[in-house]
């Protein structure tokens, strides 16, 4: 057939027969917990695991249009395995008083995501090794430290600050942690007494003004300050490292 022919979409959809089998588990939990010694006391933990493992068969004849200078494709593949783990836990307390009332909280969060593919060869329909896929394994983690506190005085003045300790496996051990604070205030306009007037107009009106630190490492690859030394050279970080030979790496996870 012509390279430059149009394909047929029936025919594309009809050889190629390719199947998978996935299993997968989700589980979640979450408890509360109130302490009977100190009214306003609460402990909240939170625990989850996403985990799916599969495997399949790549089958395409000789004759289907997009494999036929390869004498079409017959492999096996798997078992693939991604999993999410995730535990929260923090302490609440809160006191309420007729012109002054606050609420402190006290955390901890730690997520862990791994994913693992084994090597794997691709072949055509007459048994051809066409390509060798190297085995792969990523794995990462964040864990985070956190405290924020609430006061409210007279029902309108409000003061918010937070503090966050996050570390993330994604950066080096020497650039791994970091800390973000942040802090709020807010005036209730609408329960000032020059207000009054205008309540069935606009029965909650707050001025809010506040500062704060992010971080980000969404985006940024597994142990992307790692240098690891690969069978074609110095590489950088982990996506470089698997391309190259295939070998573990899981950027010291925290």
């Amino acid at each position: 057939p012509s390279a430059n022919a149009k394909a047929n979409p029936v025919g594309l959809l009809d050889y190629c027969r390719n199947t998978s089998t996935v299993k997968r588990i989700i589980t979640n939990l979450d408890a509360d917990y109130s302490f009977p010694f100190l009214a306003g006391l609460k402990a909240h933990v939170t625990g989850g695991f996403d985990g799916a493992k599969g495997e399949g068969n790549v089958y395409n004849p000789a004759d289907r249009f997009q494999d036929y200078t390869t004498s079409g494709r017959d492999f096996d593949y798997g078992p693939e395995s991604n999993s999410n783990s995730l535990f929260t836990g923090y302490l609440f307390y809160s006191n309420k008083g007729d012109s002054f009332s606050f609420d402190v909280t006290a955390g901890y969060d730690y997520q862990y995501w791994h994913s693992e593919r084994p090597e794997y060869s691709e072949y055509n329909s007459l048994g051809e090794s066409q390509k060798d896929v190297a085995r792969s394994e990523y794995a990462h983690s964040l864990m985070s430290y956190y405290g924020r506190a609430n006061a409210t005085f007279l029902g309108k003045y409000m003061i918010t600050a937070t503090v966050r300790r996050d570390g993330t496996s994604r950066f080096s051990e020497d650039n791994r942690w970091g800390t973000f604070p942040s802090v709020a205030l807010a005036w209730r306009l609408s329960e000032e007494e020059f207000l009054s007037g205008i309540k069935d107009i606009a029965n909650n009106i707050k001025i809010r003004a506040s500062y704060g630190v992010t971080g980000q490492q969404d985006g940024i690859g597994n142990a992307v300050g790692s240098v690891v030394l690969g069978a074609q050279g110095v590489g950088h970080g982990v996506d470089d490292a698997q391309q190259r030979v295939g070998e573990r790496h899981a950027g010291h996870v925290l």
